[in-house]
Parts: C-alpha cells; structure tokens; sequence
C-alpha cells in the first residue's frame, strides 16, 4: 500500500491534474521514452518528464487507485478513478493498462466533458439501493426481480443509467439460460435504448450491442456484423482510438470472414492494428492477435 504523502502519491496526482488543466484528454507512459499527451485528433506532444526507474511504481499506484493491484499484469487491464479537487468538483478518468514488448504502456483518458458521458461509466452510487437489489436478483438467478430492477432504473433515468445497462446483461443471461435467444437479443436492445435515451449512446450502448451481436453470430452473421457496425458508430468519434474500437473492427474481419468477404475483413483487421498502434505503439502485444 504506497502512503499518501509519498513522492509516487504526489507525482501520480500530478500526472492526473495536469490531464485536467491541459487540453489534451490523453496521456501515454511508455516504460521508456517520453510520456506523452493528446487531444485527438492533435498528434501526441511531450508531457510531464517522469524518470522510467519510477514508472512502475506510478504504474502500480494507478492500479491501487482503480482496484487493480491484484489483477495480471501480463494482459490488458482498464480501470476507472475519480480524483477529488476539492468539495465539489471531482475528475473521473479511465486508466488502461496495456502489456507492450518493452514492458506495459498506461493510458490515462481524460474525455472532454461534451462526451464524458458517453465515455465513461458514470461514478456516482445507485439511487433506492439499486445496487443491492441488483446484485440480490442476479445472485437468485430471478428473472423477476431483475426485470423488476430494470423498470425501476429506466424510470430514475440517467442517475439509475448504469444500474439498467448491468440490468440488461443480467436479464440477456437468464434468457440465454432459458434457451430464449431472441428475448435476450431483445433484453440488450432495451438496454442499448436506455443508454441513447439518457446518456446519448456511446460505450454502453455500444458494449449491449456486441454483446447481442455474440448471440447472433454463429447463425446469423450477417446480423451480428450489422450490430457490430452499429457498435463502432456508437463509438465514434468520442472512442476511436480505445482498444475497445479496435476489439470490435476484430469483431468484424471474423464476421466477414465468416460471410466470405476476406478483403475487408483484412481491412478491418489493419483498423484494428492501426488503433492500438496509434494508442499505444507498434509493441502493443495485442496487436499479434489481429495479423492474417
């Protein structure tokens, strides 16, 4: 556990305040080479100096701060952290830990508030014991109650957003368990509508709508690539360079593949590699994945 008030405390908080104050919404720390800063579509200019002895060390302070200091540290990991400015005023930031051939690459996200939403998850605690409820009936494996939990969140709207979207994936699972693929095609659907009626779409959406696209891809590619396309234009533009796009164009080339359409499916393939390369550099070890 790093103490408060230790030099790796105080440059990590640095590294956050400045992504704040700066107008750039990403900064890469490579473990070596400069750190560096974006504000998309901007090229990446030179950041805060941090020697690479220590960057480890504000490496693992990032995975305390977002609950990951026990997760691998040889596969992709994202996090999320909120840093309190003071009363009243906080910065929410997602953290991406990404495993490169000279050691791990961390991105930390910053959107601009015209898309934070839907960027990322939001923070703030489930109204009504939501949560509890939540995690009640999926433990109980109760359709029931989970539709229950659903309806109530849809009806709070956006400060239950998050509760009706984990919902959704609750209610998709006890239908798939049922042998009921259209009704959990249908439970993602409700929730991908509950995500573009209060946050404007983005990743939720996005994440509901590869998650149906899986239901449907061995039967029916053709419809799952559609909901894969739908999934990058809920993406876009507030995501394009996330390792997330570049999952979902992989999603695609297997799709095309599978309907015989091998030329784009090569291209979707180099989308997928042009991203993380662009995110993280061309020693992105999951760039190997995605080569023909």
């Amino acid at each position: 556990m790093t103490t408060e008030d230790s030099p790796v405390v105080r440059l990590t908080n640095a590294l956050l305040l400045q992504l704040v104050r700066s107008p750039a919404s990403l900064m890469r720390m490579p473990p070596s080479g400069a750190v560096e800063e974006r504000d998309p579509p901007s090229p990446w200019s030179p950041g805060i100096e941090v020697p690479p002895a220590i960057r480890p060390h504000v490496a693992a302070r990032l995975r305390e701060m977002t609950n990951l200091e026990h997760a691998p540290t040889n596969e992709p990991q994202n996090g999320l952290l909120r840093l309190m400015l003071g009363k009243d005023q906080r910065a929410d930031f997602a953290v991406l830990f990404r495993p490169a051939l000279d050691g791990e690459v961390v991105v930390l996200f910053h959107p601009p508030e015209a898309s934070r939403r839907r960027a990322l998850p939001i923070f703030e605690p489930a109204p009504e014991g939501l949560d509890a409820r939540l995690s009640a009936a999926s433990e109980a494996q109760d359709l029931g109650a989970l539709r229950a939990v659903a309806d109530r969140a849809r009806s709070l709207g956006e400060p239950a957003v998050m509760i009706a979207l984990q919902a959704a994936y609750g209610i998709a699972e006890q239908l798939m368990a049922r042998d009921d693929r259209d009704g959990a095609v249908a439970a993602f659907d409700a929730g991908v509508a509950v995500a573009r009626a209060t946050l404007g779409g983005g990743l939720g959406a996005a994440e509901l709508l590869e998650a149906s696209a899986s239901l449907l891809a061995d039967d029916h590619p053709a419809a799952a690539l559609r909901r894969v396309e739908a999934a990058l234009a809920e993406a876009h533009p507030d995501l394009d360079f996330h390792p997330y796009v570049a999952e979902l164009h992989g999603r695609a080339a297997e799709l095309l593949e599978a309907l015989g359409r091998r030329d784009e499916a090569a291209e979707r393939r180099a989308e997928a590699i042009a991203t993380l390369t662009e995110l993280t550099g061309p020693g992105d070890l999951e760039i190997a994945r995605f080569r023909a």
